[in-house]
């Protein structure tokens, strides 16, 4: 599965209480229906269930997803997450390490003040919005590698921001389906433009295709040939 990265506009906070280890705390990812913003070509948003089973999980929490700097962890207890109606909240006792304090200094100067969070798509769904006339991508299913105050919140451009959503290659996305015959399930280009009388019968993967209505007008030779043919079978003679 493809590591993929996404940033929360949500501003994390920090807590700081007498005697303990200060707590930092924000939503790494924000449910549906808030989407991203253009992702090249296609715009995204997290259905509300698509972490139920990450979250219990072992996720970790890193500094900028760094795994030389690990603030926290599930498994240990020193990082926590929680599902409510608008996304997915972490909450990370700090440890008293060096990535640790200069983290704190970060966040109190305002230097710091953004959240992300690397996960693996197990389930996603592709549409049409009408509304916007975007492609729409939605992520029904993900496991969570780690969440993560970062220093940029953002991505610098439509082209970095690619990169970094998908460091090991972009997806492909699925063009719009104008086909005429809703009935073809053809995913070839000809069908896929509302041309299944261009598609190639051999190759078809869709028996209502129109393509085979060519292939079954048949010649009359085609057809003395096929009578033979039924003619020899039936009586025990394969050709």
């Amino acid at each position: 599965m493809k590591r993929e990265i996404r940033f929360s506009k949500s501003t994390i906070e920090l807590r700081e209480d007498t005697g303990k280890a200060p707590v930092i705390s924000g939503y790494a990812a924000v449910f549906a229906p808030a989407r991203s913003e253009d992702m090249g070509g296609w715009v995204e948003q997290i259905d509300p269930h698509a972490f139920d089973e990450a979250v219990s999980g072992d996720v970790r929490g890193l500094y900028n997803h760094d795994a030389n700097m690990i603030l926290g962890r599930t498994k240990s207890g020193t990082m926590r997450l929680n599902l409510d109606a608008h996304g997915l909240r972490y909450e990370i006792d700090v440890p008293d390490t060096q990535v640790g304090r200069d983290l704190v200094t970060s966040m109190k100067r305002g230097d710091i003040d953004g959240s992300s969070f690397a996960f693996a798509c197990k389930k996603d769904a592709w549409e049409n919005d009408d509304a916007s006339g975007e492609m729409l991508r939605t992520i029904l299913k993900a496991d969570l590698f780690d969440c993560s105050p970062v220093v940029y919140p953002a991505y610098p451009d439509a082209s970095s921001a690619v990169r970094s959503m998908f460091p090991d290659g972009v997806p492909e996305v699925p063009k719009p389906d104008t086909r005429a015959d809703k009935d073809c399930r053809c995913e070839c280009a000809s069908c896929l433009t509302g041309d299944c009388e261009d598609c190639d019968p051999d190759n078809c993967t869709d028996e209502n295709c129109r393509c085979h209505e060519r292939s079954r007008v048949l010649s009359d030779s085609d057809r003395n040939r096929l009578a033979i043919q039924i003619e020899l079978r039936a009586h025990g003679v394969h050709k």
